[in-house]
């Protein structure tokens, strides 16, 4: 680094470099691959975070019972499938080639199953694919999740979840570290009793040191893992047409979002303090007078299909989805505009369990595989 330049300016002008420009910057000197990958790298990451450029997800074939990722940009809404060249193509080229399971997305990362029983870690924009300890199951679920905050470490952990017996007053969570390429048991203790009989739904979220899952009960699950603390948290709606819900990260808040009672609006919450705040009310009668193709999915007025997928992390818009189409609604300016149609014949599967927003992180993973792993699993 240039010794008349102070850190915080070298900083300020090598950010609004093109990435592809900074990248090239780190063979410029040792001072300055330190400076770029440990300072730049992580603020460009955080701020890309908060702007995604896709949707990944999963689709079936109507006539074949054969399931497929794909990815649409946003806010262009181009479609591709796992057959097709561009982003999804250029990410599981990185895969062995077994079959493989999209399991989560964090920050950029994406977090696949294999057939053989494996974890791998891809970022597509790097181009890195690392392959996870192999590490034997004692249950019957595979069900992981992915925690990466790329604005403060280039390392991860993934976090595998068991079957949780009746009766049990504590769970054991499997977590993985790319800081020592290890597995490990992490006990939790758990708060209230209605864990003893719940069942999960897959997708969860990790928010300031925190799992939050859906169970099949009409609870929020919340896994503490600084405090080791396992808590249920009831949802604000009950007797709803769809009982499980959608939740999704905006602007450091957990939102919550249902169609409500009567079955006429989706209602959305945010957490605070372990309570439900309102947040927002969307009138379905309203959303079908902007949108004849929503008017027509909707001709009773109501449609179980029709459901929050996702919410920006950074603005006051939600996308909300039919198995055949994807819009998006700005709460400011009251905008429906549908971001794409699925290809006849194709349907997205488990919608707002099984849709990813993607935002790219430029951070290099560390490579925890030069050093043999151990597993401290039982």
């Amino acid at each position: 680094m240039d010794d008349r330049l102070s850190e915080d300016l070298a900083v300020e002008i090598l950010c609004r470099l093109p990435v592809k420009s900074l990248m090239q910057c780190k063979r410029v000197s040792k001072g300055w691959y330190n400076l770029i990958s440990n300072v730049c790298v992580p603020n460009i990451s955080r701020i890309s975070s908060t702007t995604p450029s896709g949707f990944l997800f999963t689709f079936a074939r109507k006539k074949i019972s054969s399931y497929h990722n794909a990815y649409v940009s946003y806010p262009q809404g181009r479609y591709c499938d796992n057959n097709c060249s561009g982003f999804l193509r250029s990410c599981t080229v990185l895969l062995p080639h077994r079959a493989y399971q999209l399991q989560d997305a964090c920050n950029g990362l994406l977090l696949f199953f294999s057939a053989d029983g494996r974890h791998y870690v891809c970022n597509p924009t790097t181009k890195q694919c690392i392959a996870v300890p192999y590490v034997r199951r004692k249950y019957k679920s595979y069900v992981a999740s992915l925690v990466f905050e790329n604005f403060m470490s280039p390392h991860y952990k993934i976090i595998r979840f068991p079957d949780i017996k009746f009766g049990c007053s504590f769970v054991k969570l499997d977590v993985f570290s790319s800081a020592t390429g290890n597995w490990v048991k992490q006990k939790l203790r758990i708060e209230q009793s209605v864990f003893s009989s719940v069942k999960f739904i897959e997708r969860t979220l990790y928010l300031n040191g925190k799992l939050y899952r859906q169970s099949m009960s009409e609870y929020l699950l919340c896994f503490d893992l600084d405090n080791l603390i396992a808590k249920a948290i009831q949802l604000p709606v009950a007797n709803s047409i769809d009982k499980f819900g959608f939740i999704g990260l905006s602007k450091g808040q957990l939102y919550y979002a249902n169609h409500d009672s009567s079955k006429s609006k989706f209602c959305f919450w945010i957490l605070e303090d372990c309570f439900w705040r309102l947040k927002h009310c969307l009138s379905i009668s309203h959303l079908m007078s902007l949108c004849p193709q929503v008017r027509e999915l909707c001709k009773d007025g109501i449609s179980t299909n029709f459901m929050p997928y996702a919410i920006h992390p950074s603005a006051d818009i939600v996308f909300l989805g039919f198995p055949t189409m994807l819009l998006s609604y700005n709460l400011q300016d009251g905008k429906l505009e549908v971001i794409f149609k699925m290809v006849k014949g194709r349907l997205i599967c488990g919608g707002k369990y099984s849709v990813f927003l993607y935002s790219p992180s430029f951070i290099v993973l560390n490579d925890f595989t030069n050093h043999p792993p151990r597993s401290s699993l039982i």
